[in-house]
């Protein structure tokens, strides 16, 4: 046991049965596959380094193993490499949640919460944005890793695109989760989604919130679990066929984590499950039922696309060929495919770390121009927000950075 009283991360195994800390043979095989060692090259960044520090008896506590981690991308890289079965971002989440990693990322997890969830949600959004750019402009280590973009005018449920698909009486064939970037920073991808859907086919039920991985991911496992029960109470009355995401993360996190953020015997806890199971990133349910985008105006897609595959994707869906298939199915293009990698948002990980994370991101970019690309497609809206407002600015060299469902706008259906 911790001082908080719960098991330790020692003996205590990972979200859905991963290994405890102590199974660790030190291997080395997560430094491969790692982006924040591949940056630092220093254990104390690695997963092996977090998972001995987090299975050490007695157990380490103090700033250096804040800072350990405070350098946690939580992609999920490692877990997919590990031998001995071992989750080491899960490890991480739950010496957050302990309270080892420190308060601060839970005091800004609930912060982020109250900024995009609620009716008043655009005001607190504007305000975030805003601090943000102005900590941009101070002469602080990294200060790139601060941009965001401006919060739209109008958020995606309150667009008149969506309005009219706000849910009736009776089920509906898919609901769509808009998700909290989107809602506030980019509605027009959410409406861009709901074109490929036919008259009736798609509700956008108001009062959505967070998904509540950010809340979770800084170890404030209530302010997920309040989350959660918001997303459960919105969209299980509308008994949809399937819940469509167009944010990978969203996608994992609502159908991974949200049936064990209830306990045992709560009554939200069988509707979370039953939801989780129809949860669907964009292009995969693309993909699966095979539909095709309603006309809409727009600019023919370009000749030259290459992708990149959000980590959640990669290693929290397991999914990690979804856009070049869709991209091939769309067909017309000519694909440049520019290798795998991180770009460095990992949600606040960014923020708290805006070194590395430039250090990722002008890695990506290089990629992309490797490839000789004219627009990257990404299904992330972490990995939206950081290709387009990161240090360079929107997209790189000319390059425009789009989500799926905008790549495919004019192409009919």
């Amino acid at each position: 046991m911790n001082g908080s009283g719960r098991p330790s991360t020692a003996a205590s195994p990972g979200a859905g049965g991963a290994a405890p800390a102590g199974a660790c043979t030190r291997c080395g095989a997560c430094l491969a596959v790692c982006p924040v060692y591949r940056v630092r090259r220093h254990e104390a960044a690695a997963p092996r380094g977090k998972t001995v520090a987090l299975g050490a008896r007695p157990p380490v506590a103090g700033p250096g193993l804040e800072r350990m981690l405070s350098a946690c991308l939580q992609c999920g890289a490692c877990a997919a490499r590990c031998p001995a079965g071992i989750s080491p971002a899960d490890l991480v989440q739950q010496a957050r949640a302990e309270g080892r990693g420190g308060r601060g990322g839970r005091a800004a997890a609930r912060l982020f919460g109250a900024a995009f969830s609620g009716g008043r949600g655009g005001r607190f959004a504007r305000l975030f944005a805003g601090g943000l750019r102005f900590l941009r402009r101070l002469p602080l280590p990294g200060g790139g890793g601060w941009g965001f973009p401006a919060p739209a005018a109008l958020p995606a449920t309150g667009r008149p695109e969506l309005r009219p698909l706000c849910p009736g009486a009776g089920p509906v064939r898919a609901a769509l989760f808009v998700g909290c970037l989107q809602e506030h920073f980019f509605p027009e991808v959410a409406v861009a989604v709901a074109r490929w859907f036919g008259e009736g086919d798609l509700a956008v039920p108001a009062g959505q919130g967070c998904c509540g991985l950010p809340a979770w991911a800084a170890g404030d496992v209530a302010g997920a679990r309040d989350q959660a029960r918001r997303f459960v109470r919105v969209f299980a009355p509308l008994h949809a066929t399937w819940v469509v995401t167009g944010c990978a993360s969203c996608a994992a996190f609502l159908s991974r984590r949200l049936p064990g953020l209830f306990p045992p015997g709560d009554p939200d806890g069988e509707a979370a499950a039953a939801l989780a199971a129809r949860v669907r990133e964009f292009a995969r349910l693309v993909l699966e039922l095979g539909l095709r985008p309603a006309g809409a105006p727009g600019t023919p897609p370009p000749a030259a696309v290459t992708w990149h595959t959000p980590c959640h994707q990669r290693h929290g869906l397991g999914d990690p060929s979804v856009l070049p298939e869709f991209l091939e199915a769309l067909g017309g293009m000519d694909l440049r495919p520019a290798g795998e990698g991180c770009c460095g948002q990992g949600g606040a990980f960014a923020f708290r770390e805006p070194g590395t994370a430039e250090a990722l991101l002008a890695a990506r970019r290089s990629d992309f121009r490797a490839a000789g690309a004219e627009v990257v497609v990404t299904n992330c809206s972490g990995c939206l927000l950081r290709l387009r407002a990161g240090p360079a600015g929107p997209g790189d060299g000319g390059v425009r950075v789009l989500h799926p469902a905008e790549l495919a706008q004019g192409r009919g259906g």
